[in-house]
C-alpha cells in the first residue's frame, strides 16, 4: 500500500508540474468534466498508459481536499486553469458524502488505535 500511494503522489506531481494551472497538490480545483479525455490528447497517451493515467486521477481526485473544493466551487476547471463547466449539484452531494465517508472511516481509525492502546497499557 505504502509503495502504491507513493507511486500515485509521484505521478500527481508530474501532473502538478506540466499542468500548474490546473493540479495542485495543496489546494486542488475541481477538475472539468472531460479532463480525462483532454489529458490523454494532450499527452498522447497510448491504452496502456491511459488505464495508468486514470488510477492517477482517481486516486487524486479521492481525497477530502479534493472534495471540499468541488463543494465550494461552483465551476470546474480545464488544463490551463480555466472555469469550464458549472459543476453538477448531484457532484457536489456526492463530494458531501464522500467527506463524511472519510471522516467517519477516520474516527474508527482513531478509536481502533485507541481501543490497540489502552490494551497494550493495561
Amino acid at each position: 500500500m505504502k509503495n502504491h500511494n507513493e507511486y500515485m503522489k509521484k505521478n500527481i506531481k508530474l501532473l502538478v508540474n506540466k499542468y500548474p494551472n490546473c493540479f495542485s497538490e495543496e489546494n486542488p480545483k475541481p477538475l472539468k468534466v472531460g479532463i480525462f479525455e483532454d489529458l490523454v490528447q494532450d499527452l498522447m497517451l497510448d491504452n496502456k498508459m491511459q488505464f495508468s493515467l486514470e488510477k492517477v486521477i482517481s486516486f487524486y481526485i479521492n481525497n477530502s481536499n479534493y472534495h471540499k473544493a468541488v463543494i465550494r466551487s461552483d465551476f470546474g476547471y480545464d488544463l490551463q486553469g480555466n472555469q469550464c463547466g458549472k459543476i453538477p449539484e448531484e457532484q457536489k452531494k456526492h463530494a458531501k458524502m464522500k467527506l463524511k465517508e472519510i471522516s467517519n472511516k477516520m474516527k474508527n481509525e482513531i478509536k481502533k488505535e485507541e481501543t490497540k492502546h489502552e490494551c497494550s497499557t493495561k
